[in-house]
This record gives structure tokens, sequence and C-alpha cells, in this order.
């Protein structure tokens, strides 16, 4: 059997099997738990009750249930290290939920604290168990969000419009690989897309359930002022999971316009089946494979070296593109759609921006949009937060 690391080591218990991290959440158990089960096995049969399991574990993607695996890790470890009984650690009261938190304070990332506490409500919920999150668990995970400066991540270099010009220029768009990574820069860059919603991590993890179809509809539409837009169905975003989104892709006034990147990308790739990912490309023995997040990250960089310009990372057009848009002076509103946020998500994003502006402003019409963005965005936070 696979040894734990030295850091993943908790009690010898059967209610906490040895298994994979993606795995605790659904195998990692209490006496409520199975309680709960039985009860669910005396009401509905042992078909129904497998299927309700499974419909609300489809809700993860894989590296969320390993996320949430760690979380319960961490939690059933400080369990162990005050002997509390596996009775009280489901459901849990809001002391310890407390004091979990409260351990960890100053130690990890706001991002860890949300994850941990969203990994817990989770086990509650799957195993009908109430979550006793209420006042004293947010206010210490609050205080907690409080990141030590040598566990701050080091901020992602933004992707500029010049990033995307030297990428057009130094792309033979007559290769259907490059023209695909290309719509694809286009499409994440405009769209503010997070690269895990519109490629896939590597060649064998397509998932028909989270990842764009090559057939998924583009519906082409024009406004009254003649301007072209089209949307495109993503099956899971980041802060719609399943429930997907549709994404507006617009047309721009600019040589990097994703409509037109976008359409040479499909024609140049005619032959890619329909079940294909949306950004695949036929290959030079008469084949396809799917754009991955590597290959693409990796083309991007080696165009941008030939150019003398900063390296990208996966979070780079999401940021690149938020703040060329709000420089444009589109409304924060509209801004905070396009990137498909939540309120709360779109306020912290804002903190990133703000350290990449200067990167931005190279001209005064650029210089004269900044301080109307911050009082635009100080009104927005406080009708987000009133």
């Amino acid at each position: 059997a696979r040894k734990s690391k030295p850091n993943c080591v908790i009690t010898s218990s059967h209610f906490h099997p040895h298994v994979p991290a993606e795995q605790h959440i659904s195998e990692w158990q209490t006496p409520h738990s199975k309680n709960f089960h039985q009860l669910s096995l005396s009401i509905l049969s042992p078909d129904h009750s497998i299927h309700l399991v499974n419909v609300l574990l489809s809700a993860l993607e894989p590296k969320t249930c390993q996320l949430y695996g760690a979380g319960l890790l961490h939690f059933t470890q400080y369990c162990n290290s005050l002997n509390i009984p596996e009775l009280l650690c489901m459901p849990a009261p809001e002391l310890l939920i407390a004091s979990f938190i409260a351990e960890w304070s100053g130690q990890v990332a706001w991002s860890t604290v949300d994850n941990w506490l969203a990994s817990l409500h989770f086990w509650h919920t799957l195993n009908g168990a109430p979550w006793n999150g209420g006042d004293l668990v947010h206010t210490v995970s609050q205080v907690s969000i409080a990141t030590p400066a040598d566990l701050r991540c080091e901020r992602h270099p933004p992707v500029m419009l010049e990033h995307l010009h030297a990428l057009q220029s130094g792309l033979d768009l007559t290769n259907a690989f490059n023209a695909t990574t290309y719509a694809c820069i286009c499409m994440a860059f405009w769209c503010i897309c997070r690269l895990r919603e519109v490629v896939i991590p590597s060649p064998g993890q397509f998932d028909a359930k989270y990842h764009a179809h090559r057939d998924a509809l583009l519906c082409f539409c024009r406004l009254p002022g003649g301007s072209e837009y089209t949307t495109l169905h993503i099956l899971w975003t980041k802060t719609t999971q399943s429930d997907g989104a549709n994404v507006i892709i617009l047309s721009i006034d600019d040589p990097t316009n994703p409509i037109l990147a976008i359409c040479h990308h499909l024609s140049a790739n005619q032959h890619v089946p329909s079940d294909a990912p949306f950004f695949a490309f036929e290959t030079s023995d008469g084949g396809w494979a799917p754009l991955t997040c590597g290959w693409f990250l990796d083309r991007c960089n080696e165009v941008r070296t030939s150019a003398s310009l900063c390296s990208v990372t996966s979070h780079s057009f999401c940021i690149g593109g938020t703040t060329e848009l709000l420089l444009h002076g589109t409304p924060l509103g509209i801004v905070a759609v396009q990137g498909r946020w939540k309120s709360r998500a779109f306020m912290e994003y804002w903190c990133c921006i703000e350290q990449v502006l200067p990167l931005f402003i190279i001209s005064s019409t650029h210089c004269s949009h900044v301080d109307s963005i911050k009082t635009c965005m100080n009104t927005y936070r406080k009708c987000c937060n009133p």
C-alpha cells in the first residue's frame, strides 16, 4: 500500500480509510454520516441513494476534489491533535470550526482558508449534517485572511495589447496549431477567460462535462450601430461551476479582433471532429489534437522571448484583459459581467489590477482614465458591500 506523506498522517480509524486526497470527501465518514446513509437507504432504494451522492459529487471538478480533500485532512489532523471524538467532527460545533481556522491565522493565504471552509461545508452537506459556520467562523476567517508577506504569491505578469500584437506578428497563422493558439489568445484576453475554462490541462483530460465541444453553437448577432458579436456557451466556469456561462465575444477595432481569430481557427481546422474540444487543431499526419494549457503557454512564451517581452502565465490573460477594458472606459459592472465574477471576487481581483496599472499607462489618454476608474471602483465597492 502507498505510504502517507509525513505531513499527511492522521490517527488510524476505520472512519478515515487510506485513499487519495480527491476521495476524502466521499470516503471519509463519522458516526453521523453513517447514520445519515442508513436513513437514506430506509427511504430510497440503493440505486437512488447512490445516484443522489453522485449528482452532488459531480458539482466538483477533479482539482476541486483534491483541494477539498486537503482541507478535510487538515481539519482531521487538528481534531486528532485535540483528541476530539468522531461524534463532534460532524456536525462540527461552530467553536471547533472557528478554532481550527484560528490555529492557522497568519500562516496560510486567504484563499487556503476559503478552500478549507468550503471543503468542510460541502462534506457536511454531502452527509446531511447541519453546517455551523455562523458569525464566529465568519469573523475569525476574515481576520485570518491577512496573508503574511512571505506567503503571498508573486503577482502574475499581465498580458498587454503589446503581447497580442507581437503574437499576431510572430505566429504563422497558416499553421493549424498557431491558428488555434492565436484564437484562444484573443478570446482569453478580450473575453476575460480563465485559461482552464477554454483549454484542457493535458491531452488525456478532455471531459465533456467541463469543456466546450467543437460543435458548440456560435450565435452571431449585430447591434443596431453595426457592431458584431457572438456568444459561445462554455460548460463550466470558476464562479458558476456546472451551470456554465455564455461568453460574449465582441468585434474589437483592433488587429486582434477575437471574432476574426475564432473564425479563422474554425476554417483552418475544418476536419476536426465535432466531439473534439472547441480549441483543437489538425495535425500533419491527418489527425487532430486538443490544445492543452501547457502547449498554449509554451507557444506564447516562445514568441514573447523573441519579442523581448515578459513571460506569461495562465492568469496573465485575465488580468490583462480586465485592465485593458477598464482603461478603455468600460463600466465596472460590465467588466464584472464579462469576467463572470461574483462581486466579492471582483473586489479581490481589483487588488491585483491596481498593481499592474502602471504597466498599461502608456499614453495621456490612459492616464486620464486612472482616477476615474478608481473613483468608480470605490462606488462599486460600496454598492457590493453596503
